[in-house]
């Protein structure tokens, strides 16, 4: 059988693999050759199934391998000595070039030399490649030959692993951009169409041709993108799969100016009363994004010449018209944006330039008396001065003197002053003191209560609450056993039971007067 005659053709189950036998000195070649031919059979099933289990593409048919290997087996005839491991043997030459057998326009990879001898050939070659090549198989090595060589009664073996190009997706894909693009908003790349589905993908960002941004799925226009075309050319890839390159999305033309936003709406703040002589301060949320910012005050809608800061102090002239601001920014892409402050509230006279914060006197109990302290002059003199008490913030009815009598209705309550000035020609100013807080008068004498009557069951204790100066308005009562509190037994008076014989029995006796602390007494008694 001539070498030509030798070569076998691919067996074709989704994996290039070349079978080539070849009884150069042996007549029994063409029994070797059937017995190679599943030999390679089982090894190229061993590959698949464990490409399968790596969840990577399965090896394909590929028919270009017949003139390579009828080189490979001239090759291996001139090899004398077999060799164990799947390494490069002394004496064998390669006189059929590899690069000269590819499919047009494939790309050679890495090869595999060498021979095995002994039973199990395929197992083993399938062993040794998943072993020592998974990178290999794992990194889209989509091609394996494995050729059988007999010589005389030695079995060789000889295993090339080589790639070519990468599987090309079935369906090709395309990519687009999601939105019409605006200054400011991100758009987003949208691949379809592609089987299998891609595990990555590469991204560069043109605006008017000229790159702006790559490695990014999103891309935010900013202003000087404005009235630009921008497009998308992206990359596709999977492992073991040809990349496909360049895919460009249709051009989105002009722009969009995009809109400033400010999260928080506008307002005018003073230091006091919107006053002739008062400060009004302008406060704005922060824009997004930040722009140049342009202020202009208004009095009744129209500019105020050279009135452009964060604040402004009223004037005479502002009395009885209404103040307001307006914000214009800007921002290069942006829409110019303008906002106004809209204060019903008309500007008043002046405040009194002198108007101190009144102070008062006096001690912070029940039934005392309060007066208030000026604290200096109010003017310009003569300036007419009204009083106004407060517990707890609100005015207390008819306490419009100097002086303030604390009511029980006063303890555990702030209290304050509030003076009022008024003159003609100005504003009412108003001044509030700084608050005190009221507690309850305490009882000048605390009576001594006492139990009386028989300790026979059925008779009736009674229990006297003592002296008290003042005289409280009203008395409340307790009884205890032992410490227990007797359930029922609130009034004054208790009638006895078998269960209290031998018993420590006590009358709690708790005082009240309006304003005044809550006293609470004790006696006790043992039944006998």
């Amino acid at each position: 059988m001539s070498t030509a005659s030798a070569v076998r053709r691919a067996i074709t189950l989704g994996v290039a693999i070349t079978v080539v036998a070849a009884a150069l000195v042996s007549v029994g070649a063409v029994a070797a050759e059937a017995t190679n031919v599943a030999n390679a059979a089982k090894v190229f099933a061993s590959l698949n199934s464990y490409r399968t289990a790596h969840s990577l593409p399965t090896f394909v048919q590929n028919r270009y391998l017949t003139a390579y290997a009828q080189g490979w087996v001239q090759a291996l005839a001139k090899c004398d000595t077999p060799a164990i491991n799947l390494n490069t043997a002394a004496g064998c030459a390669d006189s059929a070039p590899e690069t000269n057998y590819a499919p047009s326009g494939s790309t050679f990879s890495t090869q595999i030399y060498g021979r095995l001898t002994g039973s199990n050939l395929e197992a083993r070659l399938a062993t040794y490649l998943t072993t020592n090549f998974a990178a290999q198989l794992q990194g889209g090595y989509n091609y394996v030959g494995v050729g059988f060589y007999v010589k005389g009664s030695i079995g060789f073996v000889d295993a090339q692993m080589f790639h070519y190009t990468n599987l090309p997706f079935a369906h090709y894909g395309k990519v687009s951009i999601t939105s019409h693009p605006v200054v400011g908003v991100p758009i987003k790349a949208h691949f379809s169409g592609f089987s299998p589905a891609p595990e990555s993908y590469q991204y560069v960002w043109y605006s008017n041709d000229i790159a702006v941004a790559s490695d990014q799925p999103t891309y935010t226009p900013v202003g000087s993108d404005y009235g630009h075309a921008i497009k998308l050319v992206a990359n596709a890839l999977k492992p073991g799969y040809v990349s496909q390159n360049n895919l460009t999305s249709p051009h989105v033309h002009s722009v969009a100016l995009g809109t400033l936003r400010v999260p928080t709406s506008p307002k005018l703040r003073t230091t006091g009363l919107r006053n002739v002589g008062q400060f009004l301060y302008f406060s704005v949320g922060p824009w997004v994004p930040s722009p140049s910012v342009d202020v202009q005050w208004l009095r009744n809608g129209k500019p105020i010449v050279g009135q452009t800061a964060d604040s402004y102090q009223l004037m005479p002239i502002d009395k009885g018209t209404h103040i307001d601001v307006r914000e214009s920014v800007h921002l290069t892409g942006y829409h110019s944006r303008s906002i106004r402050t809209r204060n019903a509230a008309k500007i008043g006279a002046p405040l009194l330039p002198s108007a101190p914060t009144p102070s008062f006197f006096g001690t912070l109990v029940y039934g005392h008396v309060l007066t208030a302290d000026l604290e200096g002059t109010w003017g310009p003199a003569p300036v007419h001065i009204s009083y106004a008490w407060t517990l707890n913030g609100k005015k207390v009815s008819n306490a419009d003197k100097s002086t303030f009598t604390l009511p029980a209705s006063a303890v555990n309550k702030s209290v304050a002053v509030v003076v009022t000035g008024t003159k003609a020609g100005y504003a009412a100013t108003v001044r509030t003191s700084t608050t005190g807080f009221v507690i309850a008068e305490s009882f000048l004498t605390v009576g001594i209560p006492s139990i009386s009557g028989g300790h026979a069951v059925g008779n009736t204790l009674n229990a006297g609450h003592g002296f008290w100066s003042p005289t409280p308005t009203s008395y409340t009562y307790n009884w205890y056993r032992n410490g227990a509190q007797l359930s029922g037994a609130h009034t004054q008076t208790y009638q006895l039971k078998s269960v209290d014989l031998g018993q420590f029995l006590q009358v709690e006796v708790v005082a009240h007067r309006s304003g005044y602390f809550a006293v609470h007494t004790f006696a006790g008694v043992t039944i006998s």
